[in-house]
């Protein structure tokens, strides 16, 4: 299959695509046909795909999910650590909402004055 199937069918940009790749995350096919590389991705590599693509929406970081493909057997351990990681987060951001809501917004004048 090719880049712009393989983005037909999972709704993933080229560019994602190609960072999945990058980062280790799928190894397609690649072929030489005249002068040209190409990559023919296997319904195995989609399954990848999407599955990075919805671990990345659920909160869980690149290298963890790569932790996770290279060692099955701590997942337990990185979905802990994200959860929590993810409360911690949600926690900081509350502070922050909480902190935007109560400033004097008729004292802020520009991105300096806010970031004081």
């Amino acid at each position: 299959m090719k880049m712009k199937q393989v983005c037909s069918q999972t709704g993933l940009t080229e560019r994602t695509v190609r960072f999945y790749e990058e980062q280790g995350l799928v190894s397609p096919r690649c072929f030489e046909e005249n002068g040209r590389v190409y990559r023919a991705y296997s319904e195995q590599d989609l399954a990848d795909l999407e599955a990075a693509a919805t671990l990345r929406k659920s909160g869980f970081t690149i290298a963890e999910i790569k932790r996770m493909k290279a060692s099955p057997m701590q997942l337990v351990q990185v979905v802990q650590s994200c959860a929590g990681r993810l409360r911690e987060e949600g926690q900081a951001a509350g502070l922050n909402a909480e902190a935007l809501a109560g400033l004097d917004m008729s004292r802020i004048q520009d991105c300096q004055a806010l970031a004081a």
